[in-house]
């Protein structure tokens, strides 16, 4: 599953038809809090006394969330001014340690501080920020198991490539006896549980489950979890064990940087020796993006035309899988649906795109 590459469509930003922050936006916030962040001079713009300038008026939440799907749009566009002055106003109205909106526009603006940093010519504009990014993760709130299946039940953002996900694997693996999934994730292995019911109540009896999980320790994105994967790998044999499933856990230490380099090594050994009676699966979610590639951060089209490239044939999904996903969306609020795209299941948010699931197979 990835990210889609169609971005929001915000309101115009400049009513006024002015490119410049200061007829653009009046807001008043009075004196700027404290920052983790260097001095103000060193990365956003000192607005001269002239500009009449106040930030009070974009203290409410929509106005923050246009301002963030602006910045987004912006940084989308490689637009390093616009990013830059953005930025400016969202790090003055929205205090780590403000209301929840605050907190909410906060935790935004450091995941585009991060996104800039890896676009074009918005780089030189966070290039400052970057380190403090960096030892913000350093405090970053560590979920237990629980709080995390909390969290990822909040919204169908992980449910929804869970869902697609299980099903394409459940059909995948029809008459294999041995299952090696190799598990691509960032939310360390809360989607197997449910795989491990589907494959312990197949007709034609359980697999033996080969998991094996690329731990890429702090360079990994967030959500972080406050137990190791030796404990993680423990709990999830105990579980599967509980459901007549014989389990293999293994940890593979790897990283984005290097694009898994070492884990990749390592299939590539175990794929010379297998006899060919294990079906090998890798679950991919949210977590490719990361990787350092030609590819990465592209939007849907050209993710296929490189696993077409590959080798790859994509493979529709059921609609077993479909009519289950719109169930689950049903949970949730009214802006979310689903559709289909070709072969791939497309989760939207109020029409628009967000997320995208496809299935491939060796041609």
């Amino acid at each position: 599953m990835q990210f889609t590459h169609a971005a929001v469509t915000a309101p115009p930003l400049y009513p006024n038809g002015h490119h410049g922050l200061g007829l653009g936006l009046f807001l008043d916030v009075g004196a700027p809090r404290a920052r983790p962040w260097p001095a103000a001079g060193s990365l956003f713009p000192t607005l001269p006394p002239s500009s009449k300038i106040s930030l009070g008026n974009l203290n409410s939440a929509g106005c923050m969330e246009q301002l963030l799907v602006h910045c987004a749009n912006a940084i989308e566009a490689n637009d390093a001014t616009l990013t830059q002055q953005i930025l400016w106003v969202l790090n003055n109205i929205a205090p780590a340690d403000g209301d929840s909106n605050q907190r909410l526009t906060a935790a935004f603006l450091c995941a585009l501080v991060a996104r800039a940093s890896r676009t074009g010519a918005c780089k030189a504009v966070t290039a400052a920020v970057a380190a403090a990014v960096e030892s913000a993760a350093l405090h970053v709130h560590r979920f237990t198991a629980v709080e995390l299946a909390s969290f990822v039940d909040l919204t169908p953002w992980h449910r929804f490539g869970y869902m697609a996900a299980n099903h394409a694997i459940l059909e995948a693996v029809e008459g294999f006896s041995v299952v090696h999934v190799v598990d691509l994730s960032t939310t360390h292995c809360m989607q197997m549980p449910t795989l491990i019911d589907m494959l312990a109540s197949r007709a034609e009896g359980p697999p033996i489950l080969r998991l094996t999980v690329a731990d890429v320790g702090c360079s990994g994105p967030p959500p972080a979890l406050d137990m190791s994967y030796d404990e993680l790998g423990a709990k999830l044999v105990n579980f599967a064990r509980s459901r007549n499933v014989t389990m293999d856990f293994r940890m593979v230490p790897t990283s984005p940087a290097d694009a898994l380099t070492s884990l990749v090594d390592q299939l590539r050994v175990q794929q010379l020796v297998s006899d060919g009676t294990e079906a090998l699966i890798v679950n991919c979610h949210m977590l490719l993006h990361t990787v350092p590639d030609e590819t990465a951060g592209s939007d849907r089209a050209r993710w296929g035309q490189r696993m077409r490239g590959a080798g790859f044939r994509a493979v529709a999904f059921g609609e077993e899988a479909a009519g289950e996903i719109r169930t689950m969306l049903n949970e949730h609020a009214a802006g979310w649906g689903m559709k289909r795209e070709d072969d791939d299941l497309m989760l939207t948010w109020k029409g628009h795109n967000v997320v995208f699931a496809s299935a491939w197979a060796p041609s």
